[in-house]
């Protein structure tokens, strides 16, 4: 029975314990942008992090190369973060 669903939930129903850290997380949002904004103003490697952390919000992460064994070989998969705009 290879292929086939048998147990779990239905394909599209939301994991609620996923759905409760994400609403907990979306409340402390706007503060955490806010302080990686200022962190992005300050010296060194933080200053980087910050920034690429920004930038990865705002416009999603830069496509990730993952290796394929099909014809044509690797595939380019635009990994795109769940931040609401």
């Amino acid at each position: 029975m290879y292929g086939r669903k048998t147990g779990g939930r239905k394909a599209g129903t939301p994991n609620r314990a996923t759905a409760e850290i994400r609403q907990v997380a979306m409340l402390h949002g706007p503060a955490a942008i806010k302080r990686l904004a200022v962190l992005m103003c300050g010296p060194g490697p933080v200053a980087v992090a910050a920034c690429r952390e920004l930038l990865d919000c705002g416009y999603g992460k830069s496509p990730q190369p993952i290796d394929g064994d099909g014809p044509g070989g690797p595939v380019i998969v635009n990994v795109v973060t769940g931040v609401p705009r």
